[in-house]
């Protein structure tokens, strides 16, 4: 079922063992986003964990970020729709292009990752879809084989429900959770990041489940490691 870990401003980054267990539980590709020069940067498609990290790594040193003070949030995907594929990997740009979504390095205004399963958006039936080349919504009997319910969802839905900022209001926090029953992180170009759905925090940071925490690792009231 996917998992989504959030690390806030001014939080640690879960340790190697626990980015490597969430890879693990969920092996088909991971992504991350954080803010770079008032923009999203999203990075996604890695296939194996030393990739993953390697290019983590990278990113942070290439654009001097300081760690500990730049929100990131991390995605790691097991495939339910859409298959294994790179270019369906989390997170996404938040558009109204299929194309645009599939980038593997991107930069972009608002990123959006999901863990669960968007029923709306998954029925074989589902039949709107957005024509770039006429600017409409028109009807098509088969879904396209290039995308999954997280990227139908973000096009006809949550495109137009979120504005420019990350911070949701009350009344778009509840709409997007109505309506995907499922767990969203949100972030814009300043590094706000919103959080739909019940998340677990632990040493600061946020999980989507924890299914995904490394196998012999106990966690105390106050939620460190023993």
């Amino acid at each position: 079922m996917c998992v989504i870990v959030f690390k806030p401003q001014g939080a640690k980054a879960p340790t190697v063992s626990q980015l490597k267990a969430c890879f693990e539980h969920n092996p088909h590709g991971a992504g991350y986003m954080l803010p770079v020069n008032g923009k999203v940067l999203i990075r996604k498609g890695f296939m194996s964990y030393p990739d993953f990290q390697s290019d983590l790594v990278a990113t942070i040193k290439r654009n001097g970020l300081d760690p500990l003070a730049t929100p990131i949030v991390f995605h790691f995907r097991i495939t339910t729709q859409g298959g294994v594929h790179k270019e369906i990997c989390h997170p996404f740009p938040v558009c109204r292009s299929y194309k645009t979504m599939r980038k593997l390095s991107q930069t972009c205004e608002m990123g959006l990752a999901h863990n669960g399963i968007i029923s709306l958006c998954s029925e074989p039936s589902y039949s709107w879809h957005w024509n770039e080349d006429t600017g409409k919504h028109e009807r098509f009997s088969k879904p396209e084989p290039n995308h999954n319910d997280t990227m139908t969802f973000i096009k006809d839905y949550a495109s137009l429900i979120l504005g420019k900022t990350a911070i949701l209001t009350p009344e778009q926090n509840e709409l997007l959770l109505r309506l995907s029953k499922s767990k969203l992180a949100i972030m814009d170009g300043e590094g706000n990041v919103s959080l739909v759905g019940k998340y677990t925090k632990r040493d600061g940071c946020y999980y989507s489940n924890e299914y995904s925490f490394p196998t012999g690792i106990a966690f105390n009231a106050k939620g460190g490691e023993n």
